[in-house]
């Protein structure tokens, strides 16, 4: 039987670490590997003076996430993965996915554009997120749980500027849309039938 992972993507503010979390919770036996976690390790490790050399480190965090994937992939681990992946990622994940022959289910998570700039507004100014997150300027040394970080709140327009020629829809595998606008309203069983079914099905 093939291995299975899991991609969940869309725009920041879409709830993706939400979705994948909830998602583990039914199917435990997924490994979850966050790009976002392995981007607080390098800032904590090198620090960064301006926003040149952050996206130095993040570069370096991209390849060690392709490294970490490769790794779990050869282990023929089921595998989760939360990001804003969009088009610039797919052929790295398609290429990894063929060559390790694993299934793949791709979720989309989409929703009203307010909602999701209020709620991308709102978690930039929670003080239990990293604050290399809203910041041009980390070390670690400078701050501490009591320390203070003015968020970047950009306004609505500029936020969707600044993202709008991303496409977020990997389209590898099976793919599941979700409208994410209404969390109370969101209904993941479409997606954990796609995920049993696909884990159940034997190969030929």
């Amino acid at each position: 039987m093939k291995p299975l992972i899991v991609l969940i993507s869309g725009a920041p503010g879409t709830g993706k670490s939400t979705i994948a979390g909830k998602v583990m919770e039914r199917f435990p036996d997924l490994d979850l590997l966050s790009y976002d976690a392995l981007k607080e390790v390098f800032w904590e490790r090198y620090g960064f003076d301006n926003r040149k050399e952050k996206e130095e480190i993040d570069k370096k965090s991209l390849a060690f996430f392709y490294e970490e994937l490769d790794r779990m992939m050869k282990e023929g681990r089921n595998i989760i993965s939360e990001y804003p992946f969009y088009q610039r990622h797919r052929e790295k994940l398609k290429e990894l996915i063929e060559r390790y022959g694993y299934r793949c289910i791709s979720v989309l998570l989409y929703g009203d554009r307010h909602v999701i700039y209020e709620r991308e507004k709102k978690r930039n100014q929670r003080y239990d997120r990293h604050p290399a997150h809203v910041l041009n300027r980390y070390h670690k040394e400078d701050f501490n749980e009591d320390t203070a970080v003015k968020p970047i709140v950009y306004s609505e327009e500029e936020f969707w500027r600044m993202i709008e020629h991303k496409d977020y829809s990997l389209n590898l595998g099976e793919q599941i849309d979700i409208d994410v606008t209404d969390y109370d309203k969101i209904d993941l069983n479409v997606l954990f039938t796609e995920i049993r079914k696909t884990k159940e099905t034997t190969d030929e």
